[in-house]
């Protein structure tokens, strides 16, 4: 499939005008929409690959665990992504939903079109989109588009492992 690598630094979510829900405290690194849009306004691929910086090799063996612990999308970054058209989501954090938010997953929902009712259930188009957390994309790959191959193990679940392959396409 065709992919768009974009880099990015995530801000303080008091330093946006965007929102989460379950957000505690202004100072938690957040990816805003205007953070992607520039990577957004043309996008004319399937996936979208997130890579924070700054990006050490230590986050392959970063253990993320409490409150406020890594970056998460605000809902209007999760929205943008939606209506970009993005149908596979890579990032390189353990969720794109605040860590202990002790409640539903919002970016989760707003990417596959739950509703919120009890028993949410996604579309048929919804059903086909994926999200692939714990990524680690290297720095000697730089930003831009990419083939993608994601594979996948033939196991039911709602989450499987996968290894995602980038190809670099040469213009």
């Amino acid at each position: 499939m065709s992919a768009r690598l974009i880099s990015v630094n995530p801000g303080p979510l008091g330093a946006s005008a965007e929102r989460y829900s379950a957000a505690k405290q202004a100072d938690e690194a957040v990816i805003a929409a205007a953070i992607l849009e520039p990577a957004l306004a043309q996008f004319d691929a399937t996936a979208l690959i997130v890579r924070t910086l700054p990006n050490p090799v230590s986050k392959t063996r970063a253990r993320y665990h409490g409150e406020n612990s890594h970056p998460y999308f605000t809902e209007q970054a999760m929205l943008r992504i939606r209506q970009a058209g993005v149908q596979h989501l890579f990032v390189d954090m353990p969720s794109i939903d605040r860590a202990d938010t002790h409640g539903p997953l919002i970016n989760h929902h707003l990417f596959w079109d739950l509703t919120t009712t009890p028993s949410p259930v996604p579309t048929s188009q919804a059903c086909r989109r994926t999200i692939t957390e714990f990524v680690y994309v290297p720095n000697d790959l730089s930003d831009g588009d990419y083939l993608l191959c994601l594979q996948l193990p033939r196991l039911a679940g709602d989450a499987v492992p996968s290894r995602p392959l980038l190809f670099r396409i040469f213009h």
